[in-house]
């Protein structure tokens, strides 16, 4: 094999070119701008003048994520609401049943049977009420954001 000049140096991934020494690690243009430079000066106009609307693009998709955010925090917050209300009606519904079991003076083998406790149920919505703060924690970090970008 023969060996390269000491005036060039063949750099790795330059597509078998051979690059001087001075050049070496430096940018190269590659492709049909290597052979066309007013192309490639018309390619960089044309990228220059294509960046605004990609920037409002851009600002127009972040805003419809950010509200396809907000939507689903919303949901969230009404569906854990309407099951923390649901849970206390039905708590109520068990604290009736539990007060006739409790004063029940027929035979005892009919008495009322009540599933749950009330350690039970105050548990539970410990749980379904933090879903809740969970839940406007997150709808409150949106807001925050859309604020920061002016858009609330």
């Amino acid at each position: 094999r023969r060996k390269h000049a000491a005036r060039f140096a063949p750099v790795k991934g330059a597509g078998g070119r051979f690059i001087a020494r001075a050049d070496k690690g430096k940018r190269f243009a590659a492709g049909l701008k290597a052979n066309d430079p007013e192309g490639l000066a018309h390619a960089l106009v044309a990228a220059a003048a294509a960046e605004p609307p990609a920037d409002i693009a851009q600002g127009v998709a972040e805003h419809i994520l950010l509200g396809a955010a907000r939507t689903r925090a919303l949901k969230a917050s009404l569906k854990a609401v309407h099951k923390l209300r649901v849970f206390r009606q039905e708590c109520r519904e068990r604290r009736s049943e539990r007060r006739r079991a409790a004063d029940w003076v027929g035979d005892p083998y009919h008495r009322p049977y009540v599933a749950t406790t009330e350690a039970q149920d105050a548990e539970k919505e410990r749980v379904l009420a933090l879903a809740v703060e969970e839940a406007m924690a997150w709808l409150d970090t949106l807001r925050e954001e859309m604020r920061a970008k002016g858009w609330w």
